[in-house]
Order: C-alpha cells, then sequence, then structure tokens
C-alpha cells in the first residue's frame, strides 16, 4: 500500500481567519482536558461532553463545544485512546509510565471525516473545515489526481498553520475495502 504523506501551508490567514484558527486550538485543548477529566476513553462518546466548566481567575466559566465539529472530537478521543494503548504497552514491557497529563495548549488538532468534517478543493486551493471556515492552501498542486484523503493533521507554529495530509491510491483503497470491508464508502478526493 502506498501511503504518502502531503505538507500543505495554509496561505496567509486574514484577521478572521486567524481568529477562527486560534479559537479552533483553544477549544481542541479544553476538550482534549475535558475528556481527561471523564477518563474511560473507550466507552467515551462526544456527545458525553457538550460542555466544561472551568475556573479562570477566580471565576466559573462555562466552555460550549458545540462549534467543535464531532470528525475533530472522534479524533481527539481516538487519540487519547491510542495514547492509552501505548503506555499500556510499554507497561507491559517493564516501562515506568505516568498518567496522561492535561494540555495547556494542543499544538496540533486531528482532522478526520473528509468529506463531511473537512475538504480539500483543488480548484479553488482550499482547506475547509466544518463550523470553522475555508482556507487558502499552499501546495495542493503538488498532489496527484489518483491520491484520496486517508487522514489529516492541522498544526499549529508560532504564527504559521500548516496541513500534514495522508493519502494513498484510489486503487489500493477500493483493493483494502474488498479484502477487509473496512471502509463503508470510498473516499473520494476532487
Amino acid at each position: 500500500m502506498m501511503k504518502t504523506v502531503f505538507d500543505l501551508t495554509i496561505d496567509n490567514p486574514t484577521l478572521i481567519q486567524g481568529k477562527q484558527l486560534n479559537n479552533l486550538f483553544i477549544l481542541s485543548t479544553f476538550f482534549y482536558n475535558a475528556c481527561l477529566k471523564r477518563g474511560n476513553f473507550f466507552k467515551l462518546s462526544p456527545e458525553d461532553i457538550p460542555y466544561d466548566k472551568i475556573n479562570y481567575k477566580g471565576k466559573t466559566i462555562k466552555i460550549n463545544f458545540k462549534k467543535l465539529n464531532l470528525g475533530i472530537k472522534y479524533a481527539i478521543i481516538k487519540r487519547l485512546r491510542m495514547s492509552v494503548l501505548a503506555l499500556s504497552k510499554l507497561k507491559k514491557q517493564g516501562f515506568k509510565v505516568g498518567k496522561i497529563k492535561p494540555k495547556n495548549k494542543i499544538s496540533s488538532v486531528p482532522l478526520s471525516g473528509y468529506p463531511v468534517y473537512f475538504g480539500l478543493d483543488r480548484a479553488g486551493k482550499l482547506l475547509k473545515i466544518k463550523d470553522v471556515g475555508e482556507f487558502k492552501v499552499n501546495g495542493i498542486e503538488k498532489i496527484p489526481y489518483d491520491f484520496e484523503v486517508c487522514f489529516a493533521v492541522l498544526k499549529k507554529t508560532s504564527n504559521r498553520y500548516s496541513l500534514k495530509v495522508l493519502m494513498q491510491k484510489k486503487s489500493e483503497i477500493s483493493t483494502t475495502y474488498q479484502k477487509n470491508k473496512l471502509f463503508k464508502n470510498s473516499l473520494i478526493f476532487q
């Protein structure tokens, strides 16, 4: 199976787009920490956490997660599950491991659920994230037409946003589907 990672950059977001992306990272951090509070990630569903209450400068603030789409919520929960599995594997191998700790900020947000929760528009050179907005991206022209999206991660470094997209050839996705019945329907990249 030929899988390839393509690195795209978000092209000079406007002030409003910068706030939208920043809010996405802040909400993702709060959602990650809210999931940690609940524990038992293997029975956790995004619908179980509609909001969270935090203390900020002596005041209790209610944070609503409605603006964070389900694809991102599921991906964050999956990331926590994978972390628990990795830690338990290390523990079985004799390594000393601790608990997963809350984060002050998240520098990468997983995007899943293509094309429902996020999409790439080759013609307009756009990244579209449901409930967040549309963003111009550079590097989309490097992606061959016979590749389809598997997964993506939005990364933030200082004042720059980038998108790492894991893709594989269309024929290999349909072969995987035939063998494993893994996907309900094939993903289409346009």
